[in-house]
């Protein structure tokens, strides 16, 4: 059981209401802001198209729904159009609530079928409590208190009902009081130990706040178990083996659940990304397009796709799906990110830029976002702004070791070799693997420190966790090459050139191993060889005038050297 903790958040709340019960609806809202709640609703009574994008963004974010029910609210369309949101939400959230308050007298036969079963705020008889009680009952069902009165007592009392505990651990819940909450919700059960919803609570709440994946299994399974006709518990149980990464069984669990209820955009969501950790990419897209056939603007579903696109190197169609999704939430930090990181695959770095520096306005303490920033500015050549993004990436996440190795890049490609040597040591000693591509830079750095013993020893770690990596080879004969061993630097070429007879490189430096032996005519034949591959390496050219020289023919070694001097300017 999780340590008992105090409230961390505050409670938010969206209050629906008919323009006939305001002053009710303002009396509500001003105890509840008293008792510190986030409370948002219609304030000036305005035109429904008029607050349409704002409803629906606070709809999503706010987990509690308080319905002002009442005769004018049953005939309104708008307030029943929002109350059928909350309601459809809480079949894939179970930690939503839907708490009616009665504010003037209704009859049970008008209020809407499916909202009958839900805990209200009502005196017997479905008529309403004088407003000061229904407000006061109202705070004690959240578990709220005005700053003047004690706290809501958590113990047990004796006409406590299932769904009472279910509202008020859902309330405790929100505002971040995971113990209590969880204890609300195993009371419940012992209440009542059928119902459904007080285990699918107790379950949804160990998994995604408390992290327990494992200890939340068996609940979902007994809930699949006892009511094998429910779709939520099969969705949930899905949720909790994806979570396991136990792909197969999630899979089969989402196709339960679908075989209920094949209109559920949410399972639908799940599936492709299910379906996409098995690498079964096109029947992902197949389950992302059947959840957006259902609601085109699901984020879940788009960002699921795009991602499945991303990966398909469609980037073009991904950054399409980004540009929707940043219509739909332009303040959305990740997706921003998401839009900079496909700019950036499609090679357009000034626009990535910008779409970082806006993910970063909204989330200044991403460390992703910092590192991304770091490595779009280095591409487009500004090596020391690069740098400071690096560092603050670092302040916020030290340990991450993708981020320490582009430092060491940016280092080394400033010159600093001895500090991108120590920014490589630094990821190595963070990442219990070796990578290939750290231990590469790692060579480099150390050859360009004079320390080419050492950088051997570097490759040759490397070539024992890649031995079929052309460039190690040539790296390792370069090495060899710096340390006069020339014969063996010719073997590293030839090792590269057998694995990659296309190698440019390898054979521009086989070379120039050949030219310190003195064996000009296979040198020049390897500078020939290497040209007719690479005719624009100002190396090669330079290797060859030197070839020609030693063997006496000056004039074509003044042709190469022109010629490499030529490409030597027009690199500047």
């Amino acid at each position: 059981m999780a340590e008992m903790s105090a409230p961390a958040k505050r409670l938010r709340i969206f209050i629906s209401h008919s323009h006939q019960d305001s002053a009710f609806c303002r009396q509500l809202v001003q105890a509840l802001r008293a008792a510190d709640a986030d409370v948002w609703y219609d304030e000036h009574n305005l035109h429904a198209g008029s607050l349409l994008d704002s409803i629906e963004q606070e709809l999503r974010t706010r987990p509690v729904f308080l319905l002002i029910l009442s005769p004018a609210a049953l005939k309104s369309q708008w307030v029943r159009n929002e109350c059928k949101w909350a309601f459809t939400r809480m079949m894939h959230e179970p930690q939503r609530l839907l708490l009616p308050v009665l504010a003037a007298p209704v009859r049970e036969e008008d209020i809407w079928l499916w909202l009958q079963d839900f805990k209200r705020i009502e005196a017997p008889g479905v008529e309403p409590y004088p407003p000061d009680e229904a407000v006061r009952q109202t705070l004690h069902a959240l578990s709220l208190s005005l700053p003047d009165e004690a706290p809501i007592s958590a113990a047990p009392q004796p006409e406590e009902t299932a769904e009472d505990l279910l509202n008020r651990g859902r309330a405790l819940r929100a505002q971040g009081d995971y113990a209590e909450a969880l204890t609300l919700f195993a009371r419940a059960r012992q209440l009542e130990p059928g119902n459904m919803v007080a285990w699918a609570n107790y379950g949804n709440l160990l998994m995604d706040e408390l992290k327990q994946a494992e200890e939340a299994l068996p609940v979902f399974e007994h809930i699949t178990n006892q009511a094998p006709d429910e779709m939520f518990g099969w969705y949930f149980l899905g949720q909790c083996l994806v979570l396991l990464k136990r792909y197969e069984e999630a899979l089969s669990a989402f196709d339960r659940a679908l075989a209920l209820a094949s209109d559920e955009t949410d399972v639908w969501s799940y599936k492709g990304y299910t379906l996409a950790e098995l690498g079964r990419t096109e029947e992902a897209l197949v389950a992302f397009e059947r959840a957006l056939a259902l609601d085109p603007d699901d984020l879940g579903s788009l960002s699921g796709k795009a991602s499945v696109l991303f990966g398909l190197e469609r980037y073009e169609e991904a950054l399409a799906i980004y540009d929707h999704l940043l219509q739909l939430s332009p303040s959305g930090a990740t997706f921003w990110r998401n839009k900079g990181y496909t700019l950036y695959r499609l090679g357009r770095y000034q626009e990535a830029l910008v779409a970082y520096d806006r993910a970063l306005q909204l989330d200044p303490n991403e460390a992703t976002g910092w590192q991304m920033r770091g490595e779009v500015i280095a591409k487009l050549g500004r090596l020391h702004e690069a740098l400071v993004a690096y560092d603050r990436a670092l302040e916020l996440s030290p340990e991450n070791a993708a981020v320490w190795v582009r430092k060491g890049d940016a280092l080394r490609a400033l010159g600093r070799y001895a500090e991108a040597l120590a920014a490589y040591d630094r990821t190595l000693a963070l990442d219990a693997r070796d990578d290939i591509e750290v231990l590469y830079h790692k060579g480099l750095a150390l050859s360009f420190l004079g320390e080419h013993e050492e950088a051997l020893k570097v490759y040759d770690h490397a070539l024992t966790l890649a031995p079929q990596d052309a460039d190690l080879w040539d790296d390792r004969g370069n090495e060899l090459f710096f340390l006069k061993r020339y014969d063996e630097a010719l073997s590293a070429y030839d090792r590269a050139l057998a694995l990659q007879p296309n190698h440019w490189a390898a054979w521009g430096n086989k070379a120039a191993a050949y030219s310190s032996l003195g064996r000009y005519e296979e040198a020049l034949a390897a500078c020939e060889t290497a040209l007719r591959i690479h005719p624009a390496s100002e190396m090669v050219w330079r290797t060859k005038a030197n070839t020609l020289r030693a063997l006496n023919r000056e004039e074509e070694a003044q042709e190469a050297e022109a010629q490499a001097t030529r490409l030597s300017n027009a690199g500047r």
